[in-house]
């Protein structure tokens, strides 16, 4: 921490303070855009204004006419409203021109007042009589039943307006025409982030009108902070009333959908389930992060031809055709309508906004503000910011403004040419401003900086020279002593330097132990012009002497030497402390020598310094032999020939040399590295070696070191381990595979044995189903392989003898086949007599045999033995790649053949799953030895392998004995025998074919049977119901597993009985469960015997608890 804050206000002082300026504004304003306060908002807004006055639509709008109801037609036909029959007049004559579409900005939200029937109807409700009232035409008819039926007759579209922020006004009972909208994207839509304006209330026109039509859009407008309108909505959702959350188009999207006969529209979001753009038909309209379109406005006010509502009601319109055309009606006339001010017009009607809107739509001219637009402005700030910083920085004023207005102009230049070009908005307002700031703060800064750096120069100057710790002194050509310091008298033995001056006014007048020096001192002064680093014997006033190093250096004025600038060092600590260095690196040799690991030492020219005891043992090289020995004669003893190796890289770095080596690490000054190295005196090893450089006191390097460690044993041992892990890797997946398998099996397995029940025997079906259990008790059998290689069979523990089990196998066909498949190789048996038992599964063992045996006979191609030995011996060393093992007796199961040998390169791979060097599908599939390797873990024992390439290989296998005996297989019981009374049964298992076969199965037995198929289900089932047993799945997914089925179940039952069932055991979660009070555990696939006799075990037990 001393040290941090002189070198912070170093960094502060230098040009890293002008970039911390540049980069705190770069910073400020990036996050001022990200936040985007309102009056960073205006401004963009005022800029993004314009643009738009720059660069209005010039392309006419000839698809668009405009129907305006102005003040001469109010004149002339009466105020507004008018009667409904005088609108309905006036769009059957726009209909009776052909238009594609008719777009109504108008909303008929109340009845028609000024009617004769409505007229009869409120005298009616006022007086209680009837007047008599003949009607005399058209017009005296029901207004708004005239106009619905104009309504029906064409291609129109009718407005209608949302309410928003809580109003949920709704004017009567609406018909509403949903917009169908397909979102095209990967984000996850709920209620909560749906995309769009939301309204809450709405105002529709009479239902009346809104059944004439097909279509109809809202007229609601999307104001900016300043009150402008330049952006209009598209899309808006409402969730209230009948629609139930549906979404609807505005009138311009209504229209242009009507014209182009569309039904549905594509929108297109983002990750965050934000629109970017609407798919209308073969047009793409981009739309902001709401779904409203950024509005390109005419230079004029009028953005389409305008038509009177007179002219049409008097047939006088013109040369102007509608046919074909899209047609919006609306008002223009003051005081009618909505007046909205934009950026381009200060009052704009409605009818015109959205007759432009649908203009931009059709000509594609749209203005842009794709998602990516925040980003890329995002990093022109940043761009501007840091690239201004730098160039301010590194520039004078003048230079700082030429390239401030470069990327002034440049910016403005990128927003215009992008909005010509392509419409898009891309704002310059924040990297403009970034560029003044930093422009303004960063020289504003140099300028306060130099101010400051030449008033303290020569007081910083005066400080150093005062108050150095070194000596320092001016000596002028001639060799006169103008000046010294403190130091310099206090080293000389003076009190203050006006003593030291008097008393030695020159550089003769000091006195040195060696006189000759003072020449060399003054003539590599007049040579050169500088000292550096001189080192002399000089006397002090006090008599004593002391060594001092010399710096020199000329100042110059006008290219003469004015005076030479000399700092005096006393050095004589540092002598004594090189005859202190010379007595550590004696101690150090003696250290070395010692050390346990084989270490050398080079000096810088590459000599061997060093050779130590540890490093004679490994290479067999004495140290007399190879002291002094250079030219890479060091790397002889390990690789046979001249090569650099670590300490010669760490001493001289060569990066093309390093990137030759893979197994090379790099830290600074230190390099680690591991070698295989084959034929030295321990014989063929594996290394690893630590380099690193020596340095003396100050920090030159003056040798290196590389300590090499003998890792053959730790090697062997980390491979072993990484095997390990590759099979427990491999053997989960396999488990996984084998678990869902035995669910499959299992429903095979029991209604083929259901099946062989019912079937009589000499029916040919029961052939078939005999054929199926058989095939699928089989296919079971196979499935203990793969549980067997996951380590995740049944921990099935009976007591075996190993000579009984070759005896089956080597009376068995498969064993006569094999014998009959090799005939040139003999089988020979050395079976000790006295065979001790051991513990597990009879199932494996077999398989091991069955596995090792063959791969002897398959690994011999011409004649050749096999030997297959089992005796007894007592473990108390550990065995070959075992770092230890549990005393005791074993069994131990050896198979030797004299094949062809496994090679090295082999060896380390046989125990993989699937790895083989058979021919697939005829003799192997890779699983044989990672069955053998697992079934050995399982029991607890031990594998050793032996093999030499043209002998033959040995594999020997230890098993953990035991002094019990083996029990003898019972009779197969009669279905009489396990069969239930009646009793309640609640199976629990997530397959469904499984949950169907215990359900068929146990009702055979004679027992009543509910299913539910995960834990969840049975605890709520067994809340209101009860069951004698649980038949409970330990494995469920998804939903809780068996031990926390079992365990919520005892909390409402807490003496229910159960039994576990499962395709495999996870055997901490087994114990668990029996510990809680479940009883026995059954196996997939299970047969109607092991199920029936397990249940009525179970049954026959005291209660739990």
């Amino acid at each position: 921490m001393e040290r941090l804050g002189p070198l912070l206000r170093n960094v502060w002082r230098s040009r890293h303070r002008l970039y911390f300026y540049g980069f705190m504004v770069t910073v400020l304003f990036s996050l001022l855009y990200i936040l985007e306060p309102p009056f960073f908002r205006f401004l963009e807004l005022r800029f993004y204004d314009a643009i738009l006055h720059e660069n209005p639509v010039e392309k006419p709008a000839t698809d668009i006419v405009i129907i305006d109801i102005d003040e001469r037609s109010l004149q002339a036909v009466g105020q507004w409203p008018w009667p409904r029959h005088v609108i309905a007049r006036l769009f059957k004559g726009i209909n009776a021109q052909g238009p594609s579409a008719i777009g109504v900005d108008l909303l008929f939200s109340e009845a028609d007042h000024r009617s004769v029937s409505r007229f009869s109807h409120d005298i009616q409700e006022k007086y209680g009589a009837s007047p008599r009232v003949k009607p005399v035409g058209p017009e005296d008819m029901s207004g708004d039943a005239l106009l619905a039926r104009t309504l029906s007759t064409g291609p129109f579209v009718l407005a209608r307006k949302f309410f928003f922020n809580g109003e949920a006004f709704i004017s009567r009972e609406c018909v509403f025409q949903p917009l169908s909208v397909v979102l095209l994207g990967t984000a996850d839509f709920h209620s909560e982030n749906q995309p769009f304006h939301k309204a809450s209330g709405v105002v529709c026109n009479l239902p009346i009108f809104d059944a004439a039509v097909t279509s109809t859009g809202f007229i609601n407008a999307s104001f900016d902070i300043d009150g402008l309108m330049r952006r209009i909505p598209l899309i808006m959702r409402y969730e209230a009333g009948s629609s139930g959350g549906s979404y609807f188009p505005s009138l311009v999207l209504a229209t242009l959908m009507k014209q182009k006969n569309l039904r549905q529209v594509f929108v297109k979001v983002t990750s965050t389930g934000n629109p970017y753009e609407i798919l209308l038909g073969g047009t793409a309209i981009p739309v902001d992060d709401r779904g409203n379109m950024l509005i390109h406005y005419r230079d004029r006010e009028q953005a389409c031809p305008h038509v009177s509502a007179l002219d049409i009601l008097s047939g006088r319109q013109g040369n102007i055709s509608l046919k074909g055309k899209i047609v919006f009606v609306g008002t223009s006339a003051t005081g009618l309508g909505e007046r909205t001010i934009t950026p381009v017009h200060p009052f704009l009607p409605g009818v015109d906004i959205h007759a432009t809107a649908a203009q931009n739509i059709l000509q594609s001219n749209f203005v842009k503000r794709p998602p990516w637009i925040s980003g890329l402005e995002l990093f022109f700030i940043l761009l501007a910011g840091l690239l201004s910083t730098i160039l301010f920085a590194r520039t004078n004023a003048k230079g700082s403004l030429l390239f401030a207005l470069a990327l002034l102009i440049g910016l403005i230049a990128l927003s215009y040419g992008a909005f010509r070009t392509d419409g898009l908005v891309i704002s310059p307002l924040i990297p403009l401003l970034t560029v003044a700031v930093n422009f303004s703060l960063l020289n504003l800064s140099k300028f306060w900086q130099a101010e400051r750096d030449l008033r303290q120069s020569e007081n910083r100057y005066r400080s150093i020279f005062n108050n150095a710790l070194e000596g320092i002194c001016q000596i002028t050509p001639d060799g006169l002593l103008t000046a010294a310091n403190s130091a310099l008298a206090r080293m000389m033995g003076f009190e203050t330097p006006a003593d030291f001056l008097a008393a030695l006014p020159t550089i003769s007048s000091i006195r040195l132990e060696n006189p000759e020096d003072r020449q060399k001192i003054l003539g590599l002064l007049s040579e050169q012009g500088e000292i550096r680093g001189f080192e002399t014997e000089v006397h002090t006033a006090k008599g004593t002497r002391i060594w001092v190093s010399i710096n020199a250096v000329a100042t110059k004025n006008n290219g003469k030497i004015t005076f030479y600038e000399v700092s005096i060092e006393d050095v004589s600590e540092r002598r004594r402390s090189e005859e202190a260095l010379q007595e550590s690196r004696q101690r150090f040799s003696d250290i070395l020598e010692f050390l346990p690991d084989a270490t050398l030492v080079i000096d810088r020219n590459g000599r061997v310094i060093a050779w130590n005891r540890a490093m004679e043992s490994m290479t067999g090289i004495r140290k007399e032999e190879m002291l002094g020995k250079g030219d890479l004669e060091y790397a002889r003893p390990f690789y046979g020939d001249r090569r650099p190796i670590l300490i010669d890289l760490v001493l001289s770095p060569d990066e093309e040399i390093e990137a030759q080596y893979t197994a090379i690490q790099r830290r600074g000054d230190r390099i680690f590295g591991e070698a295989y190295v084959p034929g030295l005196p321990p014989g063929d090893v594996h290394i690893s070696a630590t380099a690193s450089v020596l340095r003396d006191p100050q920090g030159a390097v003056m040798a290196a070191i590389e300590c090499v460690r003998n890792n053959t044993e730790r090697k062997r041992m980390e491979e072993r381990l990484r095997r390990a892990e590759k099979m427990e890797s491999l053997g989960t997946m396999a488990g996984g595979v084998a678990h869902d398998l035995n669910n499959v099996l299992g429903v095979l397995v029991g209604y083929a044995e259901m099946m062989m029940l019912e079937i009589p025997e000499g029916n040919p079906l029961r052939r078939y189903a005999v054929n199926i259990h058989q095939s699928g008790i089989r296919g079971a059998a196979m499935i203990q392989d793969l549980l067997t290689l996951a380590r995740r069979g049944v921990a099935v523990s009976e007591v075996v003898n190993l000579r009984e089990l070759a005896s089956s196998y080597f009376n068995s066909p498969d064993f006569a086949k094999l014998k009959e498949d090799h005939p040139q190789v003999s089988f020979r048996m050395d079976l000790q007599d006295d065979l001790m038992n051991i513990k597990g599964s009879p199932t494996h063992l077999s398989k091991t045999l069955m596995n090792l045996i063959p791969n002897a006979a398959e690994a011999i191609s011409g004649p050749g033995e096999v030997v297959i030995r089992m005796a007894n011996c007592y473990l108390d060393l550990p065995v070959r790649g075992y770092a230890e093992v549990k005393e005791g007796d074993y069994v131990v199961l050896s198979v030797a053949d004299s094949g062809q040998g496994i090679s090295p390169q082999d060896m380390e791979r046989i125990f993989e799953p699937f790895y083989t060097k058979k021919v697939m599908g005829k003799s192997g599939t890779g699983l044989g030895l990672a069955i053998v390797w697992g079934t050995v873990k399982d029991h607890d024992g031990y594998i050793d392998v032996t093999s030499q390439e043209g002998v033959g290989s040995v594999f020997t296998l230890y098993f953990p004995a035991t002094r019990e005996g083996v029990a003898r297989n019972k009779e197969q019981l009669s279905l009489d025998q396990y069969m239930g009374s009646g009793e309640s049964l609640l199976v629990v298992d997530d397959n469904e074919g499984q949950r169907h076969l215990a359900a068929s199965i146990l009702t055979k037995l004679n027992y009543q049977v509910a299913t539910v198929s995960c834990g969840e289900e049975a605890v709520s089932y067994l809340m209101s119901h009860e069951a004698d047993l649980l038949l409970l799945d330990m494995i469920m997914d998804p939903g809780i597993d068996g031990l926390e089925t079992y365990r919520r179940i005892l909390e409402i039952h807490p003496r229910q009985k159960a039994i576990i069932i499962s395709g495999y055991s996870e055997t901490d979660r087994v114990k668990k469960v029996q510990e809680l009070g479940a009883g026995g555990f059954l196996r997939k696939p299970y047969t109607l015997e092991k199920l029936g006799l397990a249940i009525q075990e179970e049954l026959s037990k005291s209660s739990v608890g």
